[in-house]
């Protein structure tokens, strides 16, 4: 006997500023955050990437991936693109207000989460308004958590987001698994 399982119902009834208590924490749709790159990656020094933290459902900090092209494509290892997703992750998490320094955030790698998102592509069996590599406790993640997909439609939502902007892109060339994996190869 085959069977699709239980069917289970969710309902997120106002799910914004769920710990902060804002949709945006920081009050802004979008903002540049400038991040100290680890000690073990000392020759990144300093950059920007830009952001839109949201809080709806579970705080994120959501990432213009073309923001950080430049620094993840040096990276040689899995391990080094993780330690920078992780950097930008701690900066985020002090300007939620979730954290007072980024040693702090260090502590919970848990929250806020993070999620690289890429412009739709081109091509492709699906269409879509963006593509989304998540992260969870300082690595890739498998697939998008439940609470990722809320924050991530609800910024797709608020014109002026990182998501929203990159939802009205171009598409950009067709993106295999590989591109989106920035710390699992």
């Amino acid at each position: 006997m085959n069977s699709t399982g239980s069917e289970v119902k969710v309902a997120f009834i106002d799910p914004a500023g769920s710990v902060t208590g804002r949709l945006f924490p920081s009050g802004r749709k979008q903002e540049t955050l400038t991040v100290s790159a680890p000690p073990a990656l000392g020759e990144f020094g300093r950059f920007e990437v830009r952001v839109t933290l949201v809080d709806a459902a579970n705080p994120f900090v959501l990432v213009d991936a073309a923001s950080i092209s430049g620094p993840l494509s040096s990276c040689s290892w899995p391990d080094h693109k993780d330690m920078l997703v992780e950097a930008i992750r701690r900066e985020g998490a002090v300007a939620m207000g979730l954290a007072a320094t980024v040693e702090a955030a260090a502590k919970t790698k848990g929250t806020p989460k993070i999620a690289l998102i890429y412009p739709k592509a081109s091509g492709g069996k699906t269409a879509s308004d963006v593509w989304v590599q998540a992260y969870s406790m300082g690595r890739p993640h498998p697939s998008l958590q439940l609470t990722g997909a809320v924050c991530i439609a609800a910024a797709l939502n608020v014109p002026g987001t990182v998501a929203a902007e990159l939802s009205t892109r171009n598409p950009a060339p067709e993106l295999k698994a590989d591109d989106l994996a920035a710390g699992s190869e």
